[in-house]
């Protein structure tokens, strides 16, 4: 492959842009082949298995999404293309810390990229096509049809009307406000000046109040957000039915968004169904429930229009992996039907009812991080029912399926395509994994989970992932950081005193998070 960097003076504007401003390239979870794959699975490809497949990844910048796959993946192999030679630059610094030989990035032009034909099981573009002159975007497609092997899937992502026209509002009144400032960094200090004024001075109910959604999505996310959303020159959204039919003129076939609740209109309440008796076509019902939920973004997946896929199908979950990090009550109930909330990581409340998905989510918890593949696990949650519950509500696996299934959509639980260890137990001597220490030493904002998810980094947990080498516990870790911050504000004895229980308290806090999350390495 070529390192192609002759581009025109349009995308050469662009480059400069992104490498004014970077864009935050993180990891995220729906693009992670083991996840297209079980998506590929219930739509009947015979997807490759996320152990032993090609990735590509078409817009990679710094390989914040496609670095950690490889690493997770050793026997995989993984290239990104991305027009910014400043963020390609940035990810082979990490490749290179990694020593990891299976993930090659490169910079160059999309038009004029020279890959083998049917040579990548997976393609992704994510935060591309929305992004990119016109006349880019059928290249986009044509090359993930011309790539994709047999049961291959292209995950991608781009902005969807009806629900991005209220962002397209906010975007026109900045961009008519920079009209005059040409320099990527003066138009981000500018608009983000403009933001903050706009937001101080809201007034519920008043003319210019409709901004206040848009405003807090701004103001909650990284600076190379309101960048590249909002200043770019590029960045149009599209119908749902407008891009399948771009989709299938290149010879794509859509299977399903990689946000399952997208094309199912029971979630959408008497709306929905109603919207379901308009037709029978599923892209054109799920074009409708776009208009019922103004949704703003979708992940969609793509197949080469010669493959077998078929609408999802749950009966074919026999074949996957379940996986989730809901937690259950402390006393569950599988003698009736009765709600009872489990929690999210984040604290949100999940309520389910059933005896056999409450017992099949509290066992994946008690396995927690190991995945179990689904008829295992079926069984298992059958006999726990049996032993602590009602035997027919133990054999009443039909009943369940509508709940498990919804649970499935929601993404509480997730299917995966083969099994996986998420996550390692804490040893004694606490030691980051080699990918954590690399990216906090190059100053990276997050770190990549092994469930391909980020944990954000302030400076005391970027100092503290330093420390994790192996050669302390936790009360060393807790000492160590308690010099830290005395180095960082002087402490006189009476506040070191106060300081030291937070300190510990901080540094045990985060052991726990980066062992449930795969930061660290077992014994």
């Amino acid at each position: 492959m070529n390192d192609l960097t002759n581009v025109n003076e349009g995308q050469a504007a662009v480059a400069a842009a992104y490498d004014a401003v970077p864009y935050d390239s993180q990891p995220f979870a729906d693009s992670r082949p083991a996840y297209l794959g079980a998506l590929g699975v219930l739509c009947g490809l015979q997807a490759a298995s996320p152990s032993r497949c090609r990735v590509l990844e078409l817009g990679c910048a710094s390989g914040g999404n496609l670095i950690p796959l490889a690493w997770y993946h050793p026997h995989s192999e993984f290239i990104g293309i991305d027009l910014s030679p400043g963020q390609i630059n940035v990810g082979r610094e990490l490749v290179k810390a990694l020593g990891i030989s299976n993930c090659q990035l490169q910079a160059g032009d999309l038009s004029a990229i020279e890959l083998e034909a049917e040579s990548f099981d997976y393609v992704i573009a994510h935060g591309l096509y929305s992004w990119v002159p016109d006349s880019v975007r059928p290249t986009i497609l044509a090359l993930c049809r011309r790539v994709l092997r047999r049961g291959g899937i292209a995950y991608v992502s781009y902005n969807t009307l009806p629900g991005w026209r209220s962002r397209l509002l906010t975007r026109d009144l900045l961009q008519w406000h920079l009209r005059d400032v040409q320099q990527p960094d003066a138009r981000l200090h500018g608009a983000q000046a403009l933001v903050q004024r706009l937001a101080n001075g809201l007034d519920p109910g008043s003319p210019g109040s409709y901004l206040g959604v848009e405003l807090a999505r701004i103001q909650s996310h990284p600076a190379s957000y309101l960048a590249h959303e909002y200043l770019e020159a590029d960045n149009r959204a599209f119908h749902f039915h407008e891009f399948v039919a771009d989709a299938a003129a290149a010879g794509l076939g859509y299977l399903c968004n990689a946000d399952l609740a997208t094309g199912f209109a029971e979630l959408y309440g008497a709306m929905g169904e109603a919207m379901a008796e308009l037709c029978d076509d599923p892209v054109q019902l799920e074009q409708y429930l776009d208009f019922v939920a103004n949704r703003a973004f979708r992940q969609s997946l793509l197949c080469r229009d010669d493959d077998c896929a078929s609408e999802l199908n749950f009966d074919r979950l026999q074949g996957v992996h379940l996986w989730t990090d809901l937690r259950p009550p402390h006393k569950l109930d599988l003698r009736r039907a009765k709600g009872q909330n489990f929690h999210t990581a984040d604290g949100e409340q999940v309520e389910i009812y059933h005896p056999l998905c409450k017992a099949l989510v509290e066992i994946l918890a008690h396995d927690y991080p190991r995945t179990e593949a689904y008829p295992d696990l079926l069984d298992a949650a059958a006999e726990q029912v049996r032993q602590r519950g009602d035997a027919r509500l133990a054999a009443d696996r039909q009943g369940a399926l509508g709940e498990l299934f919804g649970l499935i959509i929601m993404q509480h639980l997730e299917p995966l395509s083969e099994p996986a260890v998420l996550a390692a137990e804490m040893s004694r001597y606490p030691r980051a994994s080699a990918l954590a220490r690399c990216q906090a030493k190059l100053g990276w904002s997050h770190l990549a989970t092994a469930s391909h998810r980020s944990l954000d980094l302030d400076p005391f947990a970027r100092t503290l992932i330093d420390r994790l080498d192996g050669s302390r516990d936790p009360a060393a870790l807790g000492a160590d950081m308690l010099e830290w911050l005395a180095q960082q504000q002087p402490l006189d004895a009476q506040a070191r005193r106060r300081a030291a229980a937070d300190v510990q308290n901080n540094v045990n806090r985060l052991l726990q998070l980066f062992a449930r999350y795969g930061v660290l390495e077992g014994e």
